[in-house]
């Protein structure tokens, strides 16, 4: 599994502050793979353009499939911002499975 993050409080963070946040975040997606017996990797990606890293990131891992999300951005604004899970499933080379964030999560 490969994780691309952005901030939904849009609020500033310290590194420190958010480096502890984004890590308990990615362990609580290893101990998701690990729950469910599944095989993968949570790797963080970081780059000024997150759909090209995360495609490097697969080739290097040689993934199998990708798992992303979905913040569900209307059209318009998908269509002036681009949307990273779109830009994913038309260029990666694997099966890319795209999960929309549920209401609850909201």
């Amino acid at each position: 599994m490969i994780f691309e993050d952005s901030d939904k409080e849009g609020g500033l963070k310290t590194d420190e502050e958010e480096g502890t946040r984004l890590k308990a975040k990615l362990d609580s997606y290893q101990q998701l793979l690990t729950e469910f017996k599944l095989m993968g990797e949570v790797k963080p990606v970081s780059d000024k353009t997150p759909g090209k890293a995360i495609i490097s990131a697969i080739e290097e891992l040689n993934a199998d499939v990708l798992v992303t999300g979905s913040r569900g951005h209307g059209r318009i604004r998908r269509a002036v911002l681009g949307s990273v899970s779109e830009y994913l499933l038309h260029r990666a080379r694997i099966p890319v499975v795209i999960c929309k964030e549920s209401s609850s999560d909201v």
